[in-house]
C-alpha cells in the first residue's frame, strides 16, 4: 500500500510538471510567434510565470496533504487487518494446540463400537465461548484476500461441525444412567465418538492451512 501511495504521489508530481511545461511552451510560442504576444511586456510574462508557479505549489501542497491522509488511512486499515489476523491466528492455535491434542490422545486407541457404558471417556471441556474472535469479526474477514477467506472459513466450518459432534456426545453421555436413557443411548454415544475422532485430522489440516494464510498478513 505504501508503494502504491508513493507511486501515486510521483504521478501527481509528474502530472503537475507536465502541465507547467506545456503551459510554458504555449506562452513561449505565443510570445514569439504572435504579434499580440510580442507586444506584451516582460513584466506581464513574469506575473504569469509567478502565478503559474504559485498555483503549482498550491496544487502540490494539496496533493501532498491528500496523499498523506490516504497513506494514514491505508496504514490504519493495514493495522486493523493485521490485528484481526493475529486474533484469529491465536484462536485457531489455541483450538488446535490446547483442545484437540487432549481429545486426540483420549480417542487414539479406542474402538468406539466396542465400548461399554463404563468405558465411555470424558473428553473435558472446550472454551466456554469457542470461536469468539471469529464471531466478533465475521464482517471484517471479507476484507482479506480470497486465499485467507477460504482457509479461515473452512477451518471454522469444519471445527463447528466437530464441536457439534462433541456437544452431541456430552448430551448423550448425560442421558446415561438417568430416566432419559433409552436402549439406543449407548449406540448414539458410540456414534458421536466415532464422528469426533473422524473429524480431528480434517480440523488439523484446515487449521494448518488457515495458519499459513494468516501468517502471510502478519509476517
Amino acid at each position: 500500500m505504501r508503494k502504491q501511495s508513493r507511486r501515486g504521489l510521483w504521478r501527481d508530481i509528474i502530472g503537475v510538471a507536465l502541465v507547467l511545461s506545456v503551459t510554458w511552451i504555449v506562452l513561449v510560442v505565443f510570445h514569439r510567434l504572435t504579434e499580440l504576444g510580442r507586444s506584451l511586456s516582460n513584466d506581464y510574462y513574469a506575473v504569469v510565470g509567478t502565478t503559474l508557479f504559485a498555483a503549482a505549489l498550491g496544487f502540490g501542497a494539496v496533493m501532498l496533504q491528500l496523499r498523506a491522509q490516504q497513506r494514514a488511512a491505508e496504514e490504519d486499515e493495514e493495522r486493523r487487518r493485521s490485528g484481526v489476523a493475529k486474533a484469529l491466528l491465536a484462536e485457531i492455535e489455541d483450538w488446535e494446540n490446547c483442545f484437540l491434542p487432549g481429545v486426540q490422545k483420549t480417542l487414539a486407541d479406542i474402538d468406539s463400537e466396542k465400548l461399554t457404558k463404563q468405558q465411555l471417556p470424558w473428553l473435558g471441556s472446550p472454551s466456554s465461548n469457542p470461536f469468539e474472535v471469529y464471531r466478533g469479526n465475521v464482517s471484517k474477514i471479507g476484507d482479506f484476500n480470497y486465499g485467507v477467506v477460504t482457509a479461515v472459513t473452512a477451518f471454522y466450518k469444519t471445527s463447528a461441525e466437530h464441536l457439534r459432534a462433541y456437544e452431541d456426545y456430552r448430551t448423550t453421555l448425560d442421558r446415561l444412567n438417568t430416566p432419559n436413557e433409552t436402549p439406543e443411548t449407548l449406540e448414539e454415544a458410540r456414534y458421536c465418538l466415532k464422528q469426533i475422532k473422524a473429524f480431528i485430522p480434517t480440523v488439523i489440516n484446515s487449521a494448518n492451512k488457515a495458519r499459513l494464510e494468516l501468517r502471510k498478513l502478519i509476517d
